[in-house]
């Protein structure tokens, strides 16, 4: 299994990640007529509730150093922020989908990543129907030397019900501060992705 730069390791092809929810309307209409008279007789439209998309949470585990109260609400706004937009452009619109990005990599990270799009996105299931996020979870361990945030470590759970299969990524990002915004310069995942894409017929 190769190994990239320090703090990067690829896993194996067969993993990916995803996930997004579809609208759909369905409506009908009746109508009736008669010599004399006519009448309409309208079936009330309907619109199916999509399925609720849950909320990213990221949380604080441990902290190597020591943060203040506000510079810890910081750290976490910020990369909830980073992580909430990788989670946007790699796995979240409309399906079948054609585009996914890696948002808030770092410009190395993100020429690694290229090669690993299956795992790192959703595109081994791009021609899936309907994606949704039924838990987006990231716990953080931050060093802190001196009072100053210099890194992070995210560990993730994303889970997504795809066509109504359960794909399921795990793993860690790793996240650096880069003129104020904190961005993703390392990784080391794992997905089922692949592997129900195949299963389900829905590989791209």
């Amino acid at each position: 299994m190769p190994r990239h730069q320090p703090l990067f390791r690829r896993v194996s092809r067969g993993v990916a990640l995803g996930l997004v929810g579809v609208v759909l309307t369905a409506t009908a209409v009746g109508c009736t007529g008669g010599d004399d008279e006519s009448t309409n007789d309208t079936t009330p439209t309907t619109t199916p509730t999509p399925p609720a998309e849950v909320p990213l949470n990221v949380t604080v585990k441990n902290v190597a150093g020591e943060l203040s109260k506000k510079a810890r609400q910081r750290v976490v706004a910020g990369i909830e922020d980073t992580v909430q937009r990788y989670v946007d452009g790699a796995f979240l619109g409309d399906y079948p989908h054609g585009e996914f990005a890696l948002a808030r990599f770092t410009a190395g990270a993100e020429k690694r990543g290229v090669r690993d799009l299956d795992l790192l996105t959703g595109r081994a299931f791009r021609d899936a129907e309907e994606v949704t996020a039924k838990q987006l979870k990231a716990q953080l361990s931050v060093l802190a030397p001196e009072g100053r945030p210099a890194g992070a470590t995210a560990r993730i759970r994303f889970a997504f019900d795809v066509d109504g299969t359960p794909v399921v990524v795990t793993g860690r990002l790793v996240l650096t501060p880069q003129e104020g915004t904190w961005r993703i310069f390392g990784y080391d995942v794992s997905s089922n992705a692949s592997d129900v894409a195949a299963a389900t017929g829905k590989v791209g």
